[in-house]
């Protein structure tokens, strides 16, 4: 991420969470960003003849909690980027142990936390109604019309804010989410130690 590049309010980002319990009919999972995969900046960890289907999980949302339990043992250690499992993947697949080097290893192209961020492609479109367990916008968002009706009309939508700025940076809105979540998280007990 470019620290230089400056966001006005309207244009800060908004993060929605997705309840994964009621994700039924999952058409694929990747335990990365395709998109990353694609655009060539995971490549330092793959070789050039690794296709992204090579990668792709088991499509059930549980095999997402085993690769965490494989790769960084807590919800938590995923979470903080923190993998434990780099050495224990030594004699396995060419793509676990690639899997293994991309998640612990330093990018020189700059890749960033897509690299560990499971992707799951829905087979039918997602109704957010159903799913949407949270929302996390810049406190200043509260204040629009727009979504004070969308929160009145989904009042089962846990509100987190994060503090912004005219000034705040992609870097620093991340940073900010990335802790408001966090706490959030925590609270809720996804970070209990198994």
């Amino acid at each position: 991420m470019d620290d230089n590049v400056r966001f006005t309010v309207p244009y800060q980002p908004i993060v929605l969470m997705i309840s994964s319990d009621k994700l039924m009919e999952i058409k694929r999972i990747f335990p990365f960003d395709s998109g990353a995969f694609k655009a060539g900046l995971l490549a330092e960890f793959v070789h050039r003849d690794m296709t992204i289907d090579k990668f792709e999980v088991e499509p059930k949302i549980e095999m997402c909690a085993r690769a965490v339990s494989a790769f960084f043992e807590t919800n938590e250690q995923y979470y903080e980027g923190s993998p434990s499992a780099a050495g224990k993947t030594r004699g396995l697949s060419f793509e676990i142990e690639s899997f293994a080097e991309m998640i612990t290893g330093f990018f020189k192209s700059g890749a960033d936390d897509r690299k560990c961020s499971f992707e799951i492609q829905h087979k039918l479109r997602i109704k957010l109604s159903d799913r949407l367990m949270a929302v996390a916008l810049p406190r200043r968002e509260l204040a629009r019309s727009y979504v004070k009706e969308f929160l009145q009309k989904h009042q089962n939508i846990d509100v987190l804010t994060y503090p912004s700025t005219s000034t705040s940076s992609m870097v620093t809105c991340y940073e900010r989410i990335l802790q408001t979540f966090w706490i959030y998280l925590s609270n809720k007990g996804y970070f209990l130690k198994e």
